[in-house]
């Protein structure tokens, strides 16, 4: 597996810094269908909009540990609205 690294400067020579990867997660509001797979599965990152039941997202970077439901949730949405970028 590839690991990003950002050269940094540091007494006289270059040293190489892992760089930390995130997940995130978005959700097309057009294509959103107001099904709720993703905030009954997953409440800690999605939630529905006041007054339009669409689903947001109310993290901006995914915890690690719920990546995988995330993941599953985004498989699971009938209309595809659930878009993941790692």
């Amino acid at each position: 597996m590839f690991t990003p690294y950002r050269p940094t400067r540091g007494k006289g020579f270059i040293k190489r810094e892992k760089l930390e990867l995130c997940m995130r997660a978005s959700v097309d509001q057009i294509r959103c269908a107001t099904v709720g797979i993703c905030v009954k599965e997953c409440p800690q990152v999605f939630r529905f909009q006041p007054g339009s039941k669409k689903a947001t997202v109310i993290v901006d970077e995914i915890p690690p540990a719920l990546e995988p439901k995330c993941r599953e949730v985004a498989a699971r949405c009938p209309s595809k609205a659930v878009v993941i970028e790692e």
